[in-house]
Parts: C-alpha cells; sequence; structure tokens
C-alpha cells in the first residue's frame, strides 16, 4: 500500500518518491525519517505488522501514545525529542557498524566506510554559506564547533519558523516508532556479534578486568561499548522513575531520563549499573558488572576533564562498590570526585559564584551544584567517622592498603543550605552533615583513648559533644525526628514517602551519636560495683553521670530499633531495600544500637535496675529483655538482607517466610552479621540466667568486680571479626596514595563500622581494630583493680 503524496524527505530534494508504507526506500538507505504529512491516515496494517515487541512493551506507560485529539503541544514536543533520540540512536549504530566493517580483515578493504550523506546541507551551514558535507546525525563542520547540526527537509521553509504540530505527524511518529525500535533492536545484534567475533576486541580490556584512571588511552571504552540503547533507557528508566524520594546517587533524575540518549557513556553507564543492581529483583551479575567494567573504562577519558556529569559518574561507580560490600574498592573513584569538588567550584555557593566570575546558573543548576555538594561532604564525612582523620595508604609491604594520616577536607561555610523548591524546606543532606560532624569527633575521641576512669566520668571533650548533640537536636525540624515508634506509626498514613526516609534518616543518625558518645560509660556499668571507690565518697555524683549515659544509650538505641523492625514488618521490601543500598552507610547505625542493647541486657550490673529491694530509676524486667531480644532479631535480619540480598518483592500466596538468595561471598556487613549473632547467644543465656535468678543472687551480682564470667569459656574464643576485601572481578586495581595495589587474592581488613567493640568480646570473638588491644588491656586493668 502507498502513500497518497510523497514524503517530505523526497519532496525536500525533489526526488522522486516510491511512497511506500511506513518508509520509502530513499529514506531508508539515507538514514533519515521518512515523513508523510498531508495523509489523511495511517495503513492500518502498519502497526498490525509491527514486531511483537511494540511500543507499549518497550516504552514506560508515560511514553505510550495517546489519541492525537487529546495530545498537546508539550506532549508532541516529547515525542519529537524521542523520535530524535531513536533516530539519531540507529544512525549512529548504522554509521560504527558499516565503518568496523569496512576495517575488520573480513572486508578485504583497508578504507573505511564513510557515514551517509545527504545532498542538503545543514542549517547552520546554510545560514554562513560554508561547505557541508551533509553527514548524519551531524556534519564535520558542526561537530567540531560542539554546536547543533539540524537538517530542515524543505528549503523553502524558514530556519527560524516554528514547526507547527499536526495529527499526521503524530500518527507517523506511531507508526514509525515500532519500525525503528525493531531496527535498533536487529542492531544491537549485530553489533553484539560483531564484539563477539572481532579480532580487534581481543586487546579490550572485558569486564573481568580492571583499569587504573593512569593506564593508557588504548584501555579506554570502545566507540561500539559508549553507545546508547533501548535496553540501557528501560533499565534506567524504570529504576528513577520508581524513585519516591530524593535519592543521593541521582540528584535530577526526570532531566537525565529526558535526555539519557544524549548523556556522556561514564554517567548513563554508572546510571546502569546502580539501576541494575538496584532493580527489584536484582538484574543477573554479569549484566551489573558488565555496566560496571564500562563505566570505569569511561571514566578513564572523562576523569581529566571536571565536569557536574563526571562527577555524578564518579559518585554512582562508588556508591555501587559500597553497596556491593566493597567499600575500598571504592576510594580511586570517590576521592577523583571529592578533587572535582573543588576544580568546579562546588565549595563556593553559586550565588557568590555569578559575581565572581558573571557566569550564570538557573535556580534548577543553583540546587543540583548545593545538593552534589553537600551530599559529597556528608559521605565524606562518614569516612572520616569509619577510617578516621586517614585516607587509603599502601603499608609497609606494598601488599594491601593500610590507612594513615592525610584526608582531605571539604569546608561549606559558604555554601547555603539546599532547599526544596515545591515546600521551600531545607533538604535532610544538609543537616545530616552537621551531625556527621559530632560523630566524627566522638568517635576520633574513643579511638585514641582509653583514658582514666576519671577522665571517662567527667571530661570537658564529651561534655562539649553533649552539648553540641543537645543544641542540634533543638536546631532540628521537628518533621526530621521521630520521637518514638508511635510516632512513626501516625505519620506513615499522612506524610509522603520522600518525608518518611528523611525522618528515618535522621532519626537513626542521631540515635547512633546518643549511643556512640555514651558508649565507655555504658560499658562502666558492667565493671563498677556498688562499693567502688569511683562511685562512693566524693565520687558519688557518678552515680546520676552513669545513670544519665544508660537511659539516655538505651532510649536511643530502641528507638532507633523499633524503627527498624517498623520498617522489617511494616513496610514494603523494596522501601527498606532502597533505603539502605541508596545511604549505603547508613546501616552502621544499626550496629551502635545492637551494642548498646547487648551490653545492657548482659554485661550491665544487676545494681543498675530497678528492684524490689533495689528502687531505682531503670528497669530491666523479663518482658523488657523479650522485648529487646525480639528487636536484635529484627536488626539482624537487616543486616542479614544486606549481606546476602533482599528477598523478592514478588508475592507469592503460598510462600509465607521470606527467601533470601545468597550472595556467596563475604562483604562489609558479614563482620556485622556474626557479631549479631554471637550478641543474640550471650542474650539468650543471660536472659535464662536472670529468670533463675533470686533476690540473693542479685545483691551478690551488685558487688561483683565485673559481669562477664558467664561468657568467658567460649567455643568461638580466638576468632578475630574482620572484613574481607576482594575484587568484585578477576583482578581489581586499589590506587593507594602513590603506590597502586592490584588485589589478586582476598586479604582481611578492619571492618567498616562507626565504633567497634572497643576492647570487648562477643561470645569469645573479638574486633580487628587498631584501637581494640589498648581498650581490652583497660578492661582487664580495671577488672583485677576492683
Amino acid at each position: 500500500m502507498q502513500a497518497p503524496v510523497p514524503c517530505n524527505e523526497c519532496r525536500g530534494l525533489r526526488k522522486l518518491c516510491l511512497r511506500q508504507l511506513p518508509e520509502c526506500d530513499r529514506c531508508v538507505k539515507r538514514g533519515a525519517v521518512c515523513v508523510y504529512r498531508n495523509t489523511g491516515g495511517v495503513n492500518p496494517n502498519t502497526l498490525a505488522n509491527a514486531p511483537s515487541q511494540s511500543t507499549s512493551s518497550v516504552l514506560p506507560s508515560s511514553a505510550q501514545p495517546t489519541p492525537p485529539t487529546s495530545i498537546s503541544l508539550s506532549a508532541t514536543a516529547d515525542l519529537n525529542s524521542m523520535m530524535k533520540a531513536l533516530t539519531q540512536t540507529v544512525s549512529l549504530m548504522e554509521r560504527a557498524l558499516s565503518s568496523a566493517a569496512a576495517q575488520s580483515p573480513q572486508s578485504g578493504s583497508s578504507s573505511s566506510a564513510s557515514r551517509p550523506r545527504l545532498a542538503v546541507a545543514c542549517s547552520a551551514c546554510r545560514s554562513s554559506r560554508r561547505k557541508c558535507d551533509a553527514m548524519r546525525p551531524s556534519c564535520s563542520r558542526c561537530l567540531e564547533k560542539g554546536t547543533p547540526c539540524e537538517y530542515n527537509a524543505s528549503r523553502n521553509v524558514s530556519d527560524t519558523q516554528p514547526e507547527v504540530p499536526s495529527t499526521d505527524s503524530i500518527r507517523a511518529f506511531i507508526a514509525q516508532t515500532p519500525t525503528l525500535i525493531q531496527k535498533l533492536a536487529s542492531l544491537q545484534a549485530q553489533a553484539e556479534q560483531y564484539l563477539k567475533h572481532s579480532p580487534a576486541t581481543e586487546s579490550v580490556t572485558t569486564a573481568d578486568e580492571e583499569i587504573d584512571f593512569s593506564t593508557s588511552t588504548s584501555m579506554e571504552l570502545d566507540p561500539l561499548e559508549a553507545m546508547p540503547t533501548m535496553i540501557d533507557w528501560v533499565i534506567a528508566s524504570q529504576f528513577l522513575t520508581g524513585l519516591e524520594f530524593c535519592s543521593d546517587l541521582m540528584v535530577n533524575s526526570k532531566e537525565f531520563i529526558e535526555t539519557f540518549f544524549t548523556q556522556p557513556a561514564d554517567l548513563r553507564l554508572a546510571v546502569c549499573a546502580i539501576a541494575a543492581y538496584l532493580q527489584s529483583p536484582s538484574l543477573p551479575e554479569e549484566i551489573c558488572l558488565g555496566y560496571y567494567a564500562r563505566a570505569h573504562r569511561a571514566l578513564v577519558k572523562s576523569i581529566s576533564q571536571p565536569s557536574m556529569k563526571t562527577l555524578q559518574a564518579l559518585l554512582i561507580i562508588s556508591s555501587f562498590t559500597c553497596v556491593k560490600g566493597q567499600p575500598v574498592l571504592a576510594r580511586r573513584f570517590f576521592y577523583g570526585a571529592v578533587r572535582m569538588v573543588s576544580e568546579l567550584r562546588l565549595d563556593i555557593d553559586p550565588d557568590t559564584l555569578e559575581v565572581m566570575t558573571g557566569v550564570q546558573y538557573t535556580e534548577d543548576e543553583k540546587l543540583e551544584r548545593r545538593l552534589l555538594f553537600y551530599i559529597m561532604q556528608s559521605n565524606l564525612k562518614i569516612i572520616k567517622v569509619i577510617r578516621g582523620p586517614s585516607a587509603f595508604l599502601a603499608s609497609a609491604s606494598h601488599t594491601q592498603p593500610s590507612f594513615a594520616s592525610s584526608f582531605v577536607e571539604i569546608h561549606s561555610h559558604q555554601v547555603k543550605p539546599p532547599c526544596n523548591p515545591f515546600t521551600n524546606q531545607v533538604y535532610d543532606i544538609y543537616y545530616r552533615s552537621e551531625l556527621q560532624d559530632i560523630l566524627y569527633q566522638a568517635s576520633k575521641y574513643h579511638k585514641i583513648g582509653p583514658y582514666p576512669v576519671s577522665d571517662i566520668l567527667a571530661n570537658s571533650t564529651c561534655q562539649n559533644l553533649d552539648e553540641l548533640l543537645f543544641a542540634f537536636k533543638i536546631r532540628l525540624p521537628s518533621y526530621l525526628y521521630i520521637e518514638s515508634a508511635v510516632q512513626l506509626f501516625q505519620i506513615s498514613n499522612a506524610t509522603t514517602a520522600a518525608d518518611i526516609t528523611s525522618s528515618i534518616t535522621m532519626t537513626i543518625t542521631y540515635c547512633s551519636a546518643v549511643c556512640l558518645l555514651n558508649r565507655p560509660k555504658l560499658y562502666l556499668t558492667g565493671y563498677l560495683a556498688i562499693d567502688s571507690i569511683f562511685l562512693t565518697g566524693s565520687n558519688q555524683e557518678s552515680v546520676g553521670v552513669l545513670l544519665t549515659a544508660l537511659d539516655a544509650s538505651l532510649s536511643a538505641a530502641r528507638n532507633l530499633a523499633q524503627i527498624n523492625s517498623w520498617m522489617i514488618h511494616m513496610c514494603p521490601v523494596h522501601f527498606r531495600a532502597f533505603l539502605w543500598r541508596d545511604r549505603c552507610f547508613l546501616f552502621f547505625s544499626l550496629f551502635e544500637a545492637a551494642v548498646v542493647l547487648w551490653f545492657t541486657t548482659t554485661r550491665t550490673l544487676p545494681f543498675w535496675w530497678r528492684t524490689a529491694n533495689n528502687p531505682g530509676l531503670l528497669t530491666m524486667s523479663a518482658t523488657d529483655r523479650q522485648s529487646i531480644q525480639s528487636e536484635m532479631r529484627d536488626i539482624l535480619q537487616a543486616l542479614v538482607e544486606i549481606e546476602t540480598g533482599f528477598p523478592s518483592t514478588q508475592h507469592d500466596p503460598g510462600q509465607t517466610e521470606h527467601r533470601f538468595v545468597p550472595s556467596g561471598t563475604e562483604n562489609m556487613a558479614t563482620p556485622l552479621v556474626k557479631c549479631m549473632q554471637g550478641m543474640l547467644y550471650e542474650m539468650e543465656i543471660a536472659g535464662e540466667a536472670a529468670q533463675a535468678m533470686d533476690t540473693e543472687d542479685v545483691t551478690a551480682a551488685a558487688t561483683r568486680p565485673k559481669g562477664t564470667e558467664l561468657f568467658e569459656n567460649s567455643l568461638e574464643c580466638g576468632i578475630t571479626l574482620g572484613m574481607k576485601v576482594m575484587s568484585l572481578v578477576k583482578e581489581e586495581h586499589v590506587d593507594c596514595v602513590g603506590v597502586g595495589v592490584t588485589i589478586t587474592e582476598p586479604f582481611t581488613s578492619e571492618p567498616w563500622v562507626y565504633l567497634g567493640l572497643l576492647g570487648l568480646r562477643v561470645n569469645g570473638m573479638s574486633w580487628l581494630a587498631h584501637y581494640e588491644d589498648e581498650w581490652e588491656m583497660f578492661w582487664h586493668s580495671l577488672k583485677r583493680l576492683l
């Protein structure tokens, strides 16, 4: 069946048009879009003969065509932009494949195939009266200048005259989309076949290898691998359109989806890598790691050219290695992003930068710069909390990375808080960054210790930090803090997912800061007896200090644990799965709460709890112990989910329990899981002992110099909990400052956590950290002294 009139392309070129539907032969040969504007309709067999993978099965619901009578000008513009992106993708793949085939040994010719040429000059060359080679999608002159290259179908149409959308053009778009998608899928299959059999690709690093940024340009991403595909777009769009809150991974997801096919390869592939892994359920491992390896190779070239896109790509790919459980591998990406912050002047507010440089920014660009700055600063502060004021350096043997001094700082005194343009509320990332300063100072102080008992009970550093924490709580907006799990049940039905996520994140972080700050004081409740010299005579006020620390720690830990229990039992799996993965360092707060709950139920002496003969301030009844054990099991379940992968969100009516798919490898959550299992074992033993204990036993236990006799003869004695570092692929290059280390065999490193066990043992297991031995000696000496 033929169209009643020639297509616009042939009409503009004044060539004979065969008027085939959906495309004439001339447009097919030239790689041009074939549009029939004056047709009364579209051949009804066009869509019927289209491939089974129709538009509705490939594009999201937001991009599906609607009746022409209801399509607005904005919807037509969206169709235009998507059709242009699809056409450019097809044209790029045809060019690359024809060029690769011409250069391959099988072609028998050494000359490269030229790009499709058209007789019509582009608008830019015509207006400047320059010779145009009419290459598609961009001529050589526009490609060199970096300017948009546009071709007008007709010479009679003015370059400045806007094109008025019509129902005929909309019908043409709908008719051509399945054909273009079919052609794109065919070209993609040809490209994959070419990569599989081409000798030229044998020297290119595959997904099973890793390249450092210092490698030669010959190891850059192959042009065919850098091309966007519809599969990539579907993976990224399904993930980004499903975000229900402001993600730390992608600042402007809507803009990214709309311009996906024009995004740089490094950012596009990095988003596809994290999107493939964070899908529910995750895509196969080879797909995730394939995107990861390609994004890494794309960064080889772009890392030397600072830009906002490259910065986001570095941040996303470093987050990918962290959510995969190997944070050590993220170092070379993350610190490349940190250096880029200063190169892009993100540490200066855009309002100030406009005055300094004269460059004008839109409001969206200002918000993007501020959000990226505080996301980078927050992540950097978290690493400082975990690793101390240190960067990744090589050990003396140069066989594995260790940590030493020298750390990059990012200061924020010049950058304004990022505000939501719709609610005018400050994003929670700003308050998280401020709270992490207190976390860092507290963890740094405890890791330098131990200190004398008198300094633990009363010292200016902890008092100042306690005052800062109290002042921060007053400044924190009420909607960002959850006082109790009861409040969470109330607000969950009245607020959006974004508000709940921000409130949960801030509350969990604040509660972990309270637990961490009071940790040494909490430990003293398991070692100081009622007749201790530190609690009698002139030191009687120390009893109130320890009671306050015990109450604050236990209240914060239980609030945090109950929020986690709410997510375990009341939230969909995908909500908490994305929360823990999007903010991949947030789950360290769970361990802080677990340490408090474990110690108060197993090591704190009975003297500190109210009984019939001891009218104290705090209680630890059998009911309390059962509730705490239940909360601990929920924390353990959350950590197991993080370690092994979250259960499938697909509902199975016959399935009553979650099904976990083991990852097969250890990661940064593994030592936390093993430690939690030991904690629960001790809590069960202590609970049974507490039920059997009568009044005389309680009185005797109150005067014991230590509270650890039940757990000294553990079967797990001698095991040290460490984090196994291994490559995600066959060989992983860890860029240590000045020294390159290639990981060929797994090795054990200090676990990533805010604060370890501070010298204590759980079920006989010790914690691998540089400060653990000194704290362990301190507690042993304190037992002997008392």
